[in-house]
């Protein structure tokens, strides 16, 4: 088994966590899809993983991940560039699942 988030720094880890904090989650906010700069250590950590599990097949994830990293970097430079104007623009959630797409 492998837990994904595991991959990737966890913002908004609590030290205490009860239930009148809401909707806290106790090991860190899993929602680390918000934030794309986080796919390519989770790329990293399935390739690594599916090579594990099919060693038949181990040389063929590190060159796809490799690909992948190139291209999502890519996307990356040209969404970032794209949000630069909206950088410090407030946003209003009705869940505490963006802490990663705002930083």
């Amino acid at each position: 088994m492998m837990q994904i988030s595991d991959s990737v720094y966890s913002r908004s880890r609590s030290a205490s966590v009860d239930r009148s904090q809401g909707d806290i989650h106790a090991g860190g906010n899993p929602h680390i899809q918000t934030d794309p700069r986080n796919m390519i250590p989770v790329s990293r950590a399935l390739a690594q993983r599916f090579a594990q599990l099919d060693p038949g097949n181990a040389q063929t994830y590190a060159p796809r991940q490799a690909d992948f990293e190139r291209r999502w970097s890519t996307a990356l430079a040209g969404w970032t560039r794209r949000a630069a104007p909206l950088r410090g623009v407030p946003i209003a959630v009705q869940h505490h699942s963006w802490p990663y797409l705002t930083s």
